[in-house]
C-alpha cells in the first residue's frame, strides 16, 4: 500500500488558535454592533409568526426556497437561543468563519505536508478579499454551507487514512451527514463536491492517487452517498413546481447558445480577474483610502504573522516515492476548483453583476492558488515569497475591517429609522394599512429598508404589519416602482388615499428598464383603513391618525417583551475599541457615487434616482445611477470650512441632447451656474455662505424622455469640496 507522510495531522490546534485570534482581530473594532440587513428582517418576521425554520420544506411561506431545505438552520438556531437579539448571530457566524479556517488549514497541510502552507491557507480562505458580503448576516448560510462542507471534505479524507474500522465508519457517517446539511443549506455547494478527487490528485498524481483510492474505495462511500442523497433530493424537487432558483435561471426567451457566450465571456473577462487579482486591488485601494488610521491594521497583521512564525517556520513538501509533489499540479487543482466554485452562479446574469455571495464558492480554489503560487515562489526565491506573503494579510484584513464596518454602518441607519418608527407605532391600531409620508427621502431603496420595512416592523412590534407603503416628500413620490423604477404618486383625498403608478411609457428597444411589463395598479385605500405617519426633514416621527381606544395592550401584559426587544435590538450602543479606524461624524466635503467598491452600494438620502447599476471591466468596476424624475435631490451632512467650494460631477449617458442643454443645478434652493468640461464632466464655484452646517440639499432639474423609460441622465460621481 502506498504510504506518504502528512496526513494533516498537528494543524488544528495551531490552525484554530489562528483563525480565533483573526476573527478577535476583525470582531475587536465592532464588538456585535452590527445586525440584520434585508432579508434578515424578513426571516425574523417569519420566526415570530411561525416559529423557527429549521427545514423549509415543500409547505409554508419558505416553499420555493425548498431545494435548499437546511436555508434558514443557522438562523433558525440563533433565533432559537435568543429571539431578541443578534447576539447569537454573531456567535454562529465566528464559528462558521472559524470552521473554515481550521478545515482549510488542515486540507492544504494534508496536500502539501507544510504546516505553514496549511496556516497561511487557513488564513487566506477567511480574509479572501473578491466576496464582500460574507461578514453580512444575509448571507450566514451560505457561509455556514462553505464551512461544513470543507470541514466534510476534511473529515472524509482524515476517516480514509484512519486504520481502525470503527472510527472510519463513524467519520464516514460524520462525513455524509455534513455533506447532506451542507449541501442542504446553500446548493451551490454541490459545485465543489470535485474536492475530495482534485486534492488527491494534487498531493498524489493520476497514478498513485488511482491506487490511493483504489485502496479507500468503501471509506470515500460516505462522502459519496452525502453527495447522491443531495442530487436525488435536487431532482425530486425540481420534478414538482416552480423554485427559486429557476426564476433566477430564466433567459428570458433569448437564445441558449448565445446565453452560454455571453456567460462564457462575463467569466473570462470580470469573474476571473475579479477572484484572482481584482479583489486584492480593490482591498488594497481601500486600506489606503477609507482608513483614518492604519496601525490597528498593521498591528494585528504582525501579531498574527509573530504566532505564525512561532508555531511553524518553513514549509515541507510532501514526497511520494522520492518524486516531490509538482507545486503546477496544485496551480492546475486550484483553478478548476475556483472554476468549479463560479459554475453555479453562471445561470444567473444578475449574480455575475454582484459580488455578494457569487464569489464565496470561489474563496478556496482562489485562496488554494495564490498559497500554490507561494509555494512554486518559495523554490525560486524565498524573499519574494516571503515579501508577497507578508503583503496580503493587511490588504484582506483591511478589507474585511471595511466590510464589517459597511454593513454596520447600514445596520445603524436601518437601526435609527426603525427606532424612531416603532414608539410611534406601539399602540396604533392593528390590522390596518401603513402610509408613511418622509421629508427627510430616506427610505428610498433597497438597502435603506424600502421593501422589507414591513417586515422589520412586524418583528418588532410582535404583531404582523399588513401593509406598507412610503411616500416621500416633497412631492408625494409613492415608492411603489414600474418596471423601469419609476415613482407613482400619493394622493389624498377627503375620504381617503389613492397611490398611482407613473404614466405610461412608449416601448422601446435599449437598456436600462423593461418595456412591456406591466406596473403596479392604482390603489386606493379609505382613511379609516390607515394608519399615517410623518417623518419630517430632520428625521422626527409623528402619527397623524390617533389611536382607537382600548388597542394598545396594558401595561405589563404584552409590552415588556416588546419593550425588551426594542431595548436589545434597536438600542444604540457604543462600543469603546473603535479605535478611530473610520472616519465618523460629518465631513468638510461630500462625495456620492452610489457605491465605490463593487456591489457595496451605500444609501443615500433623496429622491428621483434609480438603484445603481455597475458597469463591468476585468479589474474595474463603475456605478451609476439614472435620474428618473423631473428634479432629482441629494441630501448630505457637511461640516463646511471658511472657503469657497468647487461643486463637480460626470454624467455618463443622456436620454438626449435636450437634457444636458436644460439641466439646472440648485444647492439649497439657490441655483448654481456651472459649466460642461467635456466627458459629460461638469464644474462650479460654490459661495461658502451658499452652503450650512449641517443638512444641505443638492438639486438636478432635467426633464426625462418619455421614449426612454422617462429616464433623464445617468450620475457617475458628484462632488462638493473646497479647492485642493
Amino acid at each position: 500500500m502506498l504510504r506518504l507522510p502528512g496526513s494533516g495531522g498537528g494543524v488544528v490546534a495551531p490552525a484554530a488558535f489562528l483563525t480565533g485570534l483573526l476573527l478577535m482581530a476583525i470582531w475587536l473594532p465592532f464588538g456585535f454592533r452590527m445586525g440584520a440587513l434585508i432579508e434578515d428582517w424578513s426571516i425574523l418576521a417569519l420566526f415570530d409568526q411561525h416559529g423557527p425554520m429549521y427545514f423549509v420544506g415543500a409547505e409554508g411561506p419558505l416553499a420555493p426556497h425548498r431545494m435548499r431545505p437546511f436555508t434558514v438552520l443557522p438562523q433558525a438556531v440563533a433565533y432559537a437561543l435568543d429571539p431578541d437579539s443578534f447576539g447569537w448571530w454573531h456567535v454562529i457566524l465566528i464559528l462558521s468563519l472559524l470552521v473554515r479556517g481550521v478545515a482549510g488549514a488542515w486540507l492544504v497541510r494534508w496536500v502539501t505536508g507544510s504546516t505553514t502552507a496549511g496556516l497561511v491557507f487557513g488564513l487566506l480562505v477567511v480574509i479572501y478579499p473578491a466576496d464582500t458580503m460574507q461578514l453580512a448576516f444575509r448571507g450566514m448560510h451560505i457561509v455556514g454551507s462553505l464551512a461544513l462542507f470543507l470541514a466534510a471534505v476534511a473529515v472524509q479524507l482524515h476517516a480514509a487514512d484512519r486504520a481502525s474500522s470503527p472510527v472510519r465508519v463513524g467519520l464516514c457517517v460524520v462525513a455524509a451527514l455534513l455533506t447532506i446539511v451542507a449541501i442542504g443549506m446553500y446548493e451551490a455547494a454541490l459545485a465543489l463536491t470535485p474536492m475530495p478527487l482534485l486534492l488527491v490528485y494534487a498531493r498524489f498524481g493520476w497514478t498513485d492517487g488511482i491506487a490511493w483510492m483504489k485502496a479507500r474505495w468503501p471509506t470515500l462511500l460516505g462522502y459519496g452517498l452525502g453527495v447522491a442523497t443531495c442530487v436525488v433530493y435536487i431532482a425530486y424537487v425540481l420534478s414538482g413546481g416552480q423554485t427559486y432558483q429557476a426564476t433566477l435561471a430564466d433567459t428570458g426567451g433569448r437564445d441558449s447558445w448565445a446565453v452560454v457566450v455571453e456567460r462564457i465571456r462575463i467569466v473570462a473577462t470580470v469573474v476571473l480577474p475579479r477572484s484572482i487579482l481584482g479583489g486584492w486591488l480593490d482591498a488594497a485601494d481601500m486600506l489606503r483610502d477609507e482608513f483614518v488610521h492604519r496601525a490597528y491594521v498593521l498591528l494585528a497583521c504582525a501579531v498574527l504573522l509573530a504566532c505564525l512564525a512561532i508555531t511553524r517556520v518553513g514549509a515541507r513538501t510532501v514526497t511520494a516515492g522520492g518524486r516531490a509533489a509538482s507545486g503546477w499540479r496544485l496551480v492546475a487543482c486550484a483553478v478548476l476548483l475556483m472554476l468549479l466554485g463560479h459554475l453555479p452562479f453562471t445561470s444567473s446574469i444578475s449574480h455575475l453583476h454582484i459580488t455578494q455571495r457569487a464569489y464565496l464558492f470561489a474563496t478556496p480554489g482562489a485562496a488554494l492558488l495564490w498559497v500554490s503560487l507561494l509555494l512554486v515562489a518559495w523554490r525560486m526565491s524565498r524573499v519574494a515569497a516571503l515579501t508577497l506573503g507578508v503583503a496580503l494579510l493587511p490588504l484582506g484584513v483591511g478589507m474585511q475591517l471595511y466590510q464589517f464596518e459597511h454593513y454596520s454602518r447600514i445596520h445603524d441607519l436601518q437601526r435609527s429609522i426603525l427606532s424612531r418608527l416603532v414608539p410611534v407605532l406601539s399602540d396604533a391600531p392593528q390590522g390596518r394599512t401603513l402610509l408613511i409620508r418622509d421629508a427627510s427621502a430616506t427610505l428610498n431603496g433597497t438597502w435603506s429598508l424600502l421593501p422589507v420595512i414591513a417586515n422589520a416592523l412586524s418583528y418588532l412590534l410582535a404583531h404582523p404589519v399588513k401593509t406598507v407603503h412610503v411616500c416621500l416628500e416633497p412631492g408625494g413620490h409613492w415608492q411603489g416602482f414600474d418596471p423601469t423604477a419609476r415613482p407613482g404618486s400619493c394622493v389624498e383625498g377627503p375620504t381617503g388615499w389613492t397611490l398611482r403608478p407613473p404614466g405610461p411609457l412608449r416601448p422601446v428597444d435599449g437598456p436600462p428598464g423593461v418595456a412591456g411589463v406591466a406596473g403596479p395598479a392604482e390603489i386606493h385605500i379609505p382613511k379609516s383603513d390607515l394608519v399615517v405617519v410623518d417623518i419630517d426633514r430632520a428625521g422626527q416621527v409623528s402619527r397623524t391618525t390617533d389611536p382607537l381606544s382600548g388597542v394598545a395592550a396594558p401595561p405589563g401584559t404584552v409590552e415588556p417583551h416588546a419593550r425588551r426587544r426594542w431595548r436589545h435590538v434597536l438600542s444604540e450602543r457604543p462600543w469603546p475599541l473603535g479605535f478611530g479606524l473610520f472616519p465618523r461624524g460629518p465631513a468638510s466635503d461630500f462625495r456620492w457615487d452610489a457605491g465605490r467598491w463593487w456591489n457595496m452600494d451605500m444609501p443615500q438620502q433623496g429622491s428621483g434616482w434609480r438603484e445603481a447599476d455597475w458597469t463591468l471591466r476585468p479589474l474595474s468596476q463603475t456605478s451609476t445611477v439614472w435620474k428618473n424624475l423631473r428634479v432629482s435631490t441629494v441630501l448630505f451632512d457637511l461640516s463646511p470650512i471658511n472657503a469657497p467650494y468647487v461643486l463637480e460631477g460626470r454624467f455618463v449617458n443622456f436620454a438626449n441632447d435636450r437634457v444636458a442643454a436644460e439641466l439646472r443645478v440648485l444647492l439649497n434652493g439657490s441655483e448654481i451656474a456651472y459649466q460642461w468640461t467635456g466627458d459629460g464632466r461638469f464644474i462650479a464655484q460654490v459661495p461658502r455662505l451658499a452652503l450650512k452646517a449641517g443638512e444641505n440639499e443638492l438639486a438636478f432639474d432635467a426633464p426625462g424622455d418619455p421614449a426612454y423609460f422617462g429616464l433623464s441622465m445617468a450620475l457617475d460621481w458628484v462632488t462638493l469640496h473646497a479647492p485642493r
